[in-house]
This record gives C-alpha cells, sequence and structure tokens, in this order.
C-alpha cells in the first residue's frame, strides 16, 4: 500500500470536501428541519414547538382546506385526543431548492376503539429563513 504524507492526504480531504457549497449544506438542515417538526410535533405531540418550526406567516393546505399556524397547533391538539402511540416514517425525501417533498408512512392507535390505523401521506413544505413557511398535504383519509 502505498503510503502518503499527512500534506498530500489533507489536500485531497479538501479537495474531495470542497465540492460542498453553502447550498448544499443549507439543504441539508431544511430537510434536517422537517425531519424535526414531523418527530417533534406529530410524534410527540409538542405543540409548543410549532413556532420553532413553522414561519409566523406559515400556510398549509389539504386539499382545498387551508390552514395557519395557530389552526395547526388546534389541530395537533385534536389529534393528539384521538390518537396515541404514532410512528410516522419517511419512506423517501427529494429536495430541490427550498422545496421538500416526503412520503410517509403514518402508524398510529385509535384512542376510541384501541386499533391500530395505517395512513400513507405525501407532504412538500417550503423552508424560508430555517422555518416552514407552507405545507401542502394529500394524505389517505382513514387517519386524517
Amino acid at each position: 500500500m502505498k503510503k502518503y504524507s499527512f500534506a498530500r492526504m489533507l489536500l485531497i480531504f479538501l479537495f474531495c470536501f470542497s465540492r460542498l457549497s453553502y447550498a448544499d449544506i443549507a439543504l441539508d438542515q431544511n430537510a434536517e428541519l422537517v425531519k424535526g417538526a414531523v418527530h417533534d410535533i406529530w410524534v410527540n405531540h409538542e405543540v409548543d414547538k410549532i413556532d420553532h418550526y413553522y414561519a409566523s406567516d406559515f400556510r398549509g393546505c389539504e386539499e382545498a382546506d387551508c390552514f395557519n399556524r395557530e389552526q395547526l397547533k388546534a389541530y395537533v391538539k385534536e389529534d393528539e385526543k384521538e390518537y396515541m402511540t404514532r410512528s410516522i416514517g419517511i419512506n423517501d425525501m427529494v429536495i430541490n431548492g427550498d422545496k421538500i417533498a416526503a412520503r410517509m408512512t403514518i402508524n398510529a392507535v385509535n384512542k376510541k376503539t384501541q386499533k391500530p390505523v395505517t395512513s400513507y401521506a405525501i407532504a412538500i413544505y417550503q423552508v424560508r429563513d430555517q422555518k416552514i413557511a407552507q405545507l401542502w398535504l394529500a394524505a389517505e383519509p382513514s387517519l386524517v
């Protein structure tokens, strides 16, 4: 095996990683923001974190129903009353600029019937200034 000097290894390392741009880092931060929001708000039902993840002028739409950040808080509170033991798997995530599309599998237990429920959703998020500014959601009606 050929031995390289520390300086040469450092140059190779810097060359390889210099291809990461600030835009790539921002895309990763946007993806982590969305993953964090899904986990903290929809899995853990931490309503108080909505202000942390969502912009003050947030607008979301599910089919023809649109909602703002305060209405989202109310929806999460209602959802917590109906479902427990929720898990959400992000099956696919595609990032294009400030938009992130996620295909998700949602598993929960209905508190009234004690029956497990599985649903599938596709969400498109738009991130602005490290906050979710817009959301477009299409979900199976079995859980929503």
